[in-house]
């Protein structure tokens, strides 16, 4: 049943006698005991930049004047850290603080080609990269990590040649190869290099060549090697110069 709100002039308002509480806010919040650069009482995510090779999560730490503050520490880089602050009366106001590896290194690559020729289909055990970096993301809901979260119908994008993405797999490891797929990889080809690295600096071109083209599933390459990181190095595809891919895995 409708019941009609009740009209009430402002004149008839009463407004409850006492202080009216202030909203919670952060004081600080730091990084291994540092105010974060550029950090705002009200602002809810940070990106700090780390220098490349770095190995040890920030820990971070934060103050409020009020309330509850509750700290979820990243456990590698790539993942984010959370910080939450609780207070009676007050939704939760929550941070995310994410970290950037920094980009800035000289490498090396050296060529010893592979004669390898993806097929369709995952081989073997699957090994998931600890993390994933872009050399552009052009479409911030289309970053590096969605090639890691094991849907298909999310993608890694970049437009253009001689683009790369590097895989992070934590420590060196022995793999039998590399298998990926493709966003419409049923539609057209994808046109990259694969090079393999156990330092990130001194890498080994293995692989030059294209995508299937028949599937939007998994597709592997066999090219064994000791790696810890893996760069895809795209040039584009059939239809444009878009490097999409969906998942990147590698796999014994």
């Amino acid at each position: 049943m409708y019941t009609p709100l009740e009209f009430k002039h402002i004149s008839e308002w009463i407004i409850p006698e006492g202080e009216i509480a202030e909203r919670p806010r952060f004081e600080g919040i730091y990084a291994d005991g540092e105010l974060l650069k550029g950090f705002m009482p009200g602002a809810t995510r940070y990106t700090i930049d780390l220098p490349y090779g770095t190995e040890t999560v920030p820990q971070i730490s934060a103050e409020a004047q009020y309330g509850n503050l509750e700290v979820v520490q990243a456990k590698t880089i790539y993942d984010k850290a959370y910080v939450t602050l609780r207070a009676d009366g007050f939704k939760d106001l929550k941070c995310e603080i994410s970290f950037e590896m920094s980009k800035d290194r000289q490498i090396y690559v050296t060529e010893a080609l592979v004669d390898a020729k993806p097929v369709v289909g995952q081989s073997g055990e699957l090994i998931k990269p600890l993390g994933a970096s872009a050399f552009t993301t052009p479409e911030p809901a289309n970053s590096a990590d969605k090639m890691l979260d094991g849907d298909f119908d999310s993608r890694a994008t970049q437009d253009g040649t001689e683009l790369w993405y590097e895989f992070d797999f934590g420590e060196v490891k022995d793999i039998s190869g590399v298998s990926m797929a493709f966003y419409d990889g049923n539609a057209r080809s994808f046109l990259y290099q694969i090079w393999y690295s156990q330092d990130g600096i001194n890498f080994t071109h293995v692989f030059t060549g294209q995508s299937t083209g028949t599937t939007n599933d998994w597709e592997s390459l066999a090219i064994p090697g000791k790696v810890r990181y893996i760069r895809y190095v795209g040039y584009g595809n059939t239809s444009s110069k878009w490097n999409s891919i969906t998942e990147f895995r590698a796999y014994k």
